[in-house]
């Protein structure tokens, strides 16, 4: 039945059940660090990884009896939720917002053991994990967290991370990364009813006599946006692919290091003004 307060309810107990466990962990000495939607990152401190499991479990369980006790107390009713550990990050980093300090929503990498007790990349709303950014992004954005979550030694992660932008740039100015440079993007209406603004994925599918499905697969190229299947034979634009597939990617991180990717790239002297 329809009922805007039904819809405001619903959000309002989900706000209240974040700030509810918040509260939990904090009054038992632990750091919230990120929340949002159905989940809170708690810092659980240093320590093995099997000792962290199960203190994260317990607090989980403990989570759920005083939710269901608060529940019985303040509503007599029964606590039908189940709140539970999902995994732990021995490494994490949450980008910031651009042009602020807060971390960005629903958007973080990190470092977790797998049920093999094998450690693995994570990424959620990162470059890594969306359709629309090239395989050339995504292998970056991986062998950039590779770094960032292994190595410890600050000196020596700058120079790895100095070697592996410096690296990259080049073989892609060299044409060993052409095969890593196709976009996949999905189109969702006729093409001719995109009027007011053509984005480049509706302009190289445009270039084919018919299309098949709704996904296209394009390059950008000095003459433009261009599928794949049916490419001009002008050349790929490595300076877009370096503008914005690498460069973003590359300061997402380089940023804590007082590095960035344009003056590495280009192997210039980085400047301060103070």
């Amino acid at each position: 039945f329809y009922d805007p307060r039904l819809a405001g309810s619903i959000t309002r107990i989900g706000h209240w059940i974040l700030k509810f466990s918040r509260n939990f962990f904090e009054e038992r000495g632990y750091k919230v660090i990120y929340g949002d939607t159905d989940s809170l990152f708690v810092h659980l401190g240093e320590g093995d990884y099997m000792p962290l499991k199960e203190r994260g479990t317990l607090l989980a369980n403990d989570l759920n009896q005083y939710l269901n006790d608060e529940l019985r107390s303040c509503f007599s009713t029964a606590s039908y939720l189940e709140i539970e550990f999902e995994k732990i990050f021995v490494r994490f980093f949450m980008p910031t917002i651009r042009g602020e300090k807060k971390g960005s929503k629903k958007r973080y990498a990190g470092l977790f053991y797998d049920a093999g007790g094998d450690r693995k990349l994570y990424f959620a709303g990162m470059e890594s994990s969306r359709r629309d950014w090239t395989l050339l992004a995504k292998q970056f954005q991986s062998d950039l967290f590779s770094l960032l979550f292994r190595i410890d030694n600050d000196s020596k992660l700058r120079d790895e991370l100095k070697d592996l932008v410096r690296s990259r740039h080049k073989d892609l100015y060299e044409g060993k990364l052409d095969q890593m440079l196709v976009y996949t993007k999905g189109i969702h209406k006729p093409l001719e009813q995109y009027t007011k603004t053509i984005p480049q994925h509706v302009r190289a599918a445009r270039k084919l006599e018919s299309l098949e499905g709704n996904v296209i697969h394009y390059v950008i190229t000095t003459a433009g946006p261009e599928p794949v299947q049916n490419r001009s034979g002008a050349p790929l634009d490595y300076k877009h692919y370096s503008d914005k597939q690498l460069a973003p990617i590359a300061d997402m991180v380089l940023q804590y290091f007082d590095m960035d990717y344009q003056a590495l790239s280009q192997d210039k002297k980085q400047l301060k003004l103070f």
